[in-house]
């Protein structure tokens, strides 16, 4: 028992000394002194020997301080008259000095006008492109020499336009017809041109020669490497009315190799026979062609054409004894510059 009771006295001196040494701790963290119960009574005595808890040490304000972000200060606004004051303050650029004309690398326009276009296109080209050139080896008529030429001189607006074409039949006594058209062109939409001009025919057989003269309005849709289309009307110096269409068609069969359809078609209105055109639809042709281009501007082609004649003008062809239809296996070469 007396064993107990001195332990029990060791255990309470080592709970006091921690209560000392954590109210010491206290204190040196706050030093304001706390005042100490007094001792009225045996319970209160015995209150004081438990041990006291140790407070919480209380936050540091100056690290506080240093750990709240600070707030970032608001730009002041400046008024409209320091703003101007600064402006006026400020230097004015240094104009930069004009050279005299006689310096300028270009000649410069007369005063009072304008300066030219960035874009200049004004300039003349030329263009001339034989559509067909070619050798046709009948088999139920003559052979011949046949051609389609176009061309164009002039800007991109306004453009002096020629055609030209025929057939030179192979016989003792030789055969044909030619024709030619000058035409002035301008430019209504991109690839096409509203057409005015003459147009002059010659045919002959043998030594005797017939000849006459036609005015002209049409148009012409000239895109390259897709189609072509002629609408044309014609109006002979003796007051014959007739039509003429032409269209073509490319299709690529690579970048070399080109499959070209061709249809033209003509109709009169008033028959002529000294030149055996008969009133109404007078022919239609069909041709297919293929070419290969060993350069662009040069293509050699094999093909068939086949023309038939109807109405008035297959009769006419019949009582010169001639035939109403022609099939014909063409070789030629298609070249432009």
């Amino acid at each position: 028992m007396r064993k107990f009771i001195q332990t029990g006295y060791i255990f309470n001196l080592a709970i006091l000394f921690a209560a000392l040494f954590g109210a010491a701790n206290i204190y040196a963290q706050n030093p304001t002194p706390t005042p100490s119960p007094k001792n009225t009574d045996s319970h209160k005595d015995h209150k004081m020997d438990m041990p006291t808890p140790t407070p919480a040490p209380k936050p540091d304000k100056t690290e506080m301080k240093m750990n709240m972000p600070m707030p970032t200060p608001t730009p002041k606004k400046m008024d409209m008259d320091s703003d101007m004051k600064m402006d006026d303050e400020k230097p004015s650029p240094t104009p930069t000095p004009v050279p005299p004309l006689e310096d300028y690398p270009f000649p410069l326009p007369p005063p009072g006008k304008d300066f030219p276009k960035p874009i200049e296109d004004s300039k003349n080209h030329s263009f001339v492109l034989f559509e067909l050139l070619e050798y046709q080896a009948a088999a139920n008529s003559k052979n011949s020499l046949n051609w389609d030429m176009i061309g164009w001189y002039g800007g991109d607006y306004n453009r002096l336009w020629f055609r030209s074409e025929g057939a030179i039949e192979e016989a003792s006594t030789s055969s044909g017809d030619v024709e030619f058209q000058a035409l002035y062109g301008r430019l209504i939409a991109p690839f096409y041109d509203f057409q005015v001009g003459l147009r002059y025919d010659q045919e002959w057989a043998g030594s005797e020669r017939i000849s006459r003269f036609h005015a002209v309005v049409g148009l012409t849709g000239l895109v390259p490497y897709e189609y072509e289309v002629e609408p044309l009307m014609f109006v002979s110096n003796k007051g014959d009315v007739s039509f003429r269409f032409t269209g073509v068609k490319d299709i690529f069969i690579n970048q070399r190799t080109i499959f070209e359809g061709r249809f033209e078609t003509n109709i009169a209105v008033q028959e002529v026979p000294k030149f055996g055109v008969g009133s109404g639809l007078n022919d239609m042709t069909f041709g297919i062609r293929i070419r290969r281009e060993i350069r662009r501007e040069f293509a050699p082609y094999i093909g068939v054409s086949y023309k038939r004649l109807f109405g008035g003008t297959a009769d006419f062809a019949r009582f010169d004894g001639g035939r109403a239809d022609r099939v014909s296996l063409v070789a030629g070469v298609r070249m432009w510059f």
